[in-house]
Formats: C-alpha cells, structure tokens, sequence
C-alpha cells in the first residue's frame, strides 16, 4: 500500500482518498461485519452516520474494498423483525491493512535496536 502526502493511498489497483482510507482502517479492525454505529465509535464520531453511509457505499460499489450485508434481527420477547446494515472490510483491504501494519512495526523496532 502506498500513501500520499495528503493521506490517500492505493490498495491493490484501486486509489482510495483519504476520508475512505480513515474509515476502511477502522472497518478492516473489526474481526466481523460491523454496523455504522460500532464504525462510528472506533473513529471517534469523526464522521456523521450519513457521511459514513456514503463512504462505504463507495468503497463497497466504486473501489469494491468493502462488503454491505442487510441482516433481519428478531428483537428478542416480540415478533418484530429490524432489518440491520453491517459491512465487512473484504479480504485485499484487510491483508494491506495488517501487511503495513506489521512492516511499519518491524521498522519501528529495527529503528529501536540501532
């Protein structure tokens, strides 16, 4: 993954500016589908839920980064069913996401030792 100066990047072959890469590293942290409200809350309500809706419209449709599943949730002692939006951070953008992760810790450590 490479960066620009003004925080985007290119993932894979795929440009991504830089509010879509803030948000994609916050969904490739989670180790499941998350809703917007749990994205939300790891990125410090940086973002409106509108904004964030958007965001990952584009990364699941133009950059096709991210995965949107509707699920339906039985609220538990009813027959009422809500429909909830999670979206999944697709395999490419996790592996980039850990990938530089992990080479950015490797170099902070050599940096350390010498």
């Amino acid at each position: 993954m490479t960066f620009a100066n003004n925080g985007a990047a290119l993932i894979g072959n795929v440009v991504v500016p830089p509010a879509e890469v803030k948000v994609l590293k916050a969904l490739a942290v989670f180790d499941r589908p998350a809703t917007v409200p749990e994205i939300a809350k790891a990125l410090n309500s940086e973002f409106s839920d509108a904004s964030l809706y958007s965001l990952l419209g584009r990364l699941a449709e133009k950059r096709r980064l991210v995965d949107r599943v509707d699920v339906n949730v039985v609220v538990p002692g009813t027959t009422t069913t809500l429909r909830r939006v999670t979206w999944r951070a697709l395999p490419l953008a996790t592996q980039t996401f850990k990938t530089y992760d992990n080479t950015n810790k490797q170099e902070r450590s050599a940096g350390a030792v010498a």
